[in-house]
């Protein structure tokens, strides 16, 4: 009905039906649903009268998704649209920077276009560094998700002089996709050091060690809490402590249990330690979605 995981649903059985216990049981016995009965072209014509006539009652069904969407590789899914001027004419501009090898999904790209459309700005999606020298004045944000190439002392003082100027700059780094280092090339000389290893919580996570909740503690962009997919954890010298995991979280290279700071926040400058909540479905859990758009007025605002 809703996104959730395995222990939403045995939550939510239990308040409609008062059960309390249970057992786990797997069947095995009974006919296998395989190609001899239907042939996968023909699956989307499978009828409710077909099943019944073939298969003994009761039975379960499950419809294999893959069988269904074309077979996306690695590289296509990472494989964004390199030079792309979306809703042009918004009231402010933001540039998605692509020009050091930057990964981000089609997922969480689409993500992006989508609020930022609705909320009338325009999307500069840039992956040639010359260009993004000669547009860099017109922007008033860069998004800088995950690098794979390092950022030379000269490529730096663009994003420094732009930063001087008033823009703003998002740093997003998943600790999945790369090495922290690389990125830090960049972010450190903003303040943000990522570092290596994802943060994990097995007391206080959505069904998942490695997906945690991350409580907001500030006042400016009006949610609770967000959740956070195999995340990171960030050292800097903004003195912020908005965004905050619980103590029963650890950090998985050094193993020791803390307080963690996945995302810093400042009036020009933000890191966030995880991209794989920008993408469907994870951009709909909590208010990962509200985070987004509260973040993106905050920054733009004036």
């Amino acid at each position: 009905d809703k996104v959730g995981s395995i222990i939403d649903a045995i939550k939510y059985i239990e308040n409609k039906t008062g059960i309390k216990n249970y057992d786990v049981i797997f069947v095995e016995s009974g006919e296998k649903f395989s190609e001899k009965f239907i042939s996968k072209e023909n699956y989307s014509r499978i009828s409710y009268e077909f099943l019944l006539k073939n298969f003994s009652r009761p039975g379960i069904y499950y419809l294999y998704i893959k069988d269904y969407v074309p077979d996306i590789g690695y590289e296509d899914l990472y494989r964004v649209d390199r030079n792309s001027y979306i809703n042009p004419g918004g009231r402010k501009t933001i540039i998605l920077d692509l020009t050091h090898d930057n990964l981000i999904s089609i997922l969480q790209v689409n993500t992006l276009l989508a609020i930022i459309t609705e909320m009338n700005y325009t999307l500069n999606i840039i992956s040639d560094f010359d260009t993004l020298r000669s547009k860099v004045s017109e922007a008033s944000l860069i998004i800088i998700p995950t690098p794979g190439s390092s950022y030379s002392e000269k490529s730096i003082s663009v994003y420094k002089n732009f930063v001087k100027q008033g823009g703003k700059i998002v740093f997003l780094f998943d600790p999945a996709y790369y090495y922290a280092y690389v990125m830090n090339t960049i972010s450190s000389k903003f303040g943000i050091v990522f570092m290596e290893g994802y943060l994990y919580d097995m007391h206080k996570n959505y069904g998942y060690y490695r997906n945690i909740y991350v409580k907001y503690n500030g006042d400016k962009l009006n949610i609770t809490n967000i959740v956070l997919f195999t995340a990171g954890t960030i050292i800097s010298n903004i003195n912020s402590s908005d965004f905050t995991t619980y103590n029963t979280t650890y950090q998985s290279v050094i193993e020791k249990r803390g307080i963690y700071t996945p995302i810093v926040l400042s009036k020009n400058i933000v890191g966030i330690a995880d991209q794989t909540f920008l993408g469907s479905p994870y951009v709909y859990v909590g208010e990962n979605i509200a985070f987004i758009r509260n973040l993106l007025r905050y920054l733009l605002r004036g």
